[in-house]
């Protein structure tokens, strides 16, 4: 940054600019400009680089969505953002010296002599303005409009686009009773949104992304006192709660049962059932086997095991599958009572292993509150501070 010399007696805007002032003044513009077209480009070319390797890396592993997936488009997303940021500073910085040496030029190649005075006390209002005092020359929304022009509109509908993608189409339960991989969504998005807070008020934090006009006068600052106990232990508050509501989405316990083909009781129809069970809302239930020959589990509820036994109609499935080396797994949304089913021929001489897993985030309910309310205080800190900055 490059500000005007003064004395202590007279203000910038009294004093004269010198020509070998302007002179240099306007050499250093013209390298500012090269400068903030170069991180401009650099940023904009990260963000695309950036973006090109998730959804290169998401496409090769063939994975996608599943909870990895949806990490690293959630931590691609922040850092797309923060590039963003970058840009629009870059973009400041070249309006704001282009400005400086399109001024300069209209000085000395379009100005009447008589009025070259004048043009100059102009002139140096819009360094001490812009330069001095470090304002932007242009106002948020016509800053982030003519960023979003460089390609930023297609990352953020690509990434949001896949995000949305990921959240609906992988099994997590509900935010009452999610299950594990559900618990751990929330808490990476809650991670993330807690990043794009930030963020938010950082663009509307620092000076240099405040619009002022020329002849606009200072603000005076706000004299009021300080609310310590509100506005001081809120950052602390909210590492507490994160710091603990985070980690209870991310704890589960898990329990593996081995079962053999005495598990399940003889039927005459065509299935053979388990003893029933009992899953909580959120549980996840994973079966895999292998046999020597070709075998189908299902899993059912114990209700419609009954119907089956009773009437001999079609059972109805909620996970089926048939083969040598199988597996499925599933989610229960609500309090169930379920069986495992089993089909295909078996004899004592064929060999069979399966193995029942059940797992379940015990906390990952309270953690949900806690993080929910979290964010709430987040978002009014963010929105208090940006209220108090205009």
């Amino acid at each position: 940054m490059m500000c005007l010399p003064t004395s202590k007696k007279e203000k910038p805007q009294d004093k004269l600019i010198e020509r070998d002032w302007l002179e240099n003044y306007y050499e250093q513009c013209g390298r500012e400009i090269d400068l903030a077209f170069d991180i401009l480009n650099a940023n904009t070319n990260w963000a695309f680089t950036l973006i090109s390797a998730v959804f290169t890396g998401i496409i090769v592993t063939r994975v996608f969505p599943d909870f990895w997936s949806w990490s690293l488009l959630i931590f691609a997303s922040l850092l797309t953002v923060r590039f963003f940021v970058r840009t629009c500073l870059a973009y400041n910085n070249l309006i704001r010296w282009n400005k400086f040496r399109n001024m300069i030029n209209e000085l000395y190649l379009f100005t009447p002599s008589e009025k070259r005075e004048e043009y100059r006390k102009e002139i140096l209002k819009h360094i001490s303005t812009y330069d001095k005092e470090w304002y932007s020359p242009l106002p948020k929304k016509s800053l982030i409009l003519s960023n979003m022009k460089y390609g930023y509109w297609y990352l953020f509908l690509a990434l949001g686009a896949m995000i949305i993608y990921c959240w609906f189409s992988i099994p997590k339960g509900s935010l009452v009773a999610a299950s594990i991989q559900g618990a751990r969504m929330i808490g990476v998005g809650i991670l993330g949104l807690i990043g794009l807070l930030y963020e938010i008020k950082i663009f509307h934090s620092p000076r240099y992304f405040e619009y002022k006009e020329v002849e606009e006068k200072k603000r005076p600052e706000k004299s009021e006192k300080r609310r310590v106990y509100a506005r001081e232990l809120i950052p602390l508050t909210l590492l507490l709660i994160f710091s603990v509501s985070i980690p209870m989405m991310f704890y589960s316990e898990s329990q593996a049962t081995m079962l053999t083909s005495k598990s399940f009781s003889y039927l005459e129809i065509e299935y053979r059932f388990s003893h029933p069970f009992n899953v909580s809302a959120g549980e996840t239930i994973s079966l895999s086997w292998d046999s020597s020959t070709s075998i189908g589990f299902g899993l059912t509820t114990l209700e419609n095991a009954l119907e089956y036994n009773g009437t001999g109609q079609d059972l109805q499935m909620i996970e089926y599958s048939y083969g040598t080396h199988v597996s499925w797994e599933h989610v229960s949304a609500t309090n169930s009572v379920y069986v495992l089913c089993m089909a295909g021929p078996l004899n004592e001489k064929q060999y069979v292993a399966i193995t029942m897993r059940r797992t379940r985030v015990p906390f990952a309910q309270i953690g949900i509150y806690l993080s929910a309310i979290g964010l709430i205080i987040t978002i009014a800190e963010v929105s208090y501070s940006i209220k108090k900055r205009h």
